[in-house]
């Protein structure tokens, strides 16, 4: 019987750590260029986009989180696909081409029911900058679950 070596093993794992991190950061990069480009009122009707926004009190809640409320003002008849846990993105739009342009942050969704949404943010300078824009929308983001899942797993 032909023992197998350990440093074999261990090369293998991370060689497929390597191939998931670049397969990773494909799947991220397409999805947001995808995203960049798609038109918000096509996001809008497929539910996983709300815009405009009006942006409304902050607060850190019970679990000390720093959170931002947001309120759809359009479309309030479309279903959407927002679900505590999900992470979202903030974009502002380009009323020439009607796609959004990410910003440099995302959030998570705490809450959130027909037409309110509470979102837990980084930073008081995440609120700021929503606050700031005088047009402004949040779309569900790249979902990472599973690649964290087969991350963890891997390592």
């Amino acid at each position: 019987m032909q023992k197998k070596n350990p440093c074999s093993s261990v090369q293998h794992l991370e060689n497929q750590l390597r191939l998931l991190e670049i397969e990773y950061n494909q799947e991220k990069e397409s999805y947001l260029e995808q995203s960049e480009s798609m038109q918000i009122l096509r996001k809008v009707k497929r539910g996983i986009c709300w815009f405009p926004l009006s942006v409304g009190k902050s607060y850190y809640n019970s679990l000390n989180n720093l959170v931002v409320e947001v309120e759809r003002r359009e479309d309030k008849e479309i279903d959407h696909l927002f679900e505590p846990g999900k992470t979202v993105s903030f974009f502002t739009p380009d009323l020439y081409t009607g796609t959004g342009k990410n910003l440099p942050f995302t959030g998570q969704v705490s809450y959130v029911d027909e037409n309110r949404m509470v979102i837990a943010v980084s930073s008081p300078a995440v609120v700021e900058q929503l606050r700031d824009r005088e047009q402004i929308g949040v779309q569900l983001y790249f979902d990472e679950t599973s690649y964290k899942t087969m991350f963890e797993s891997l390592r």
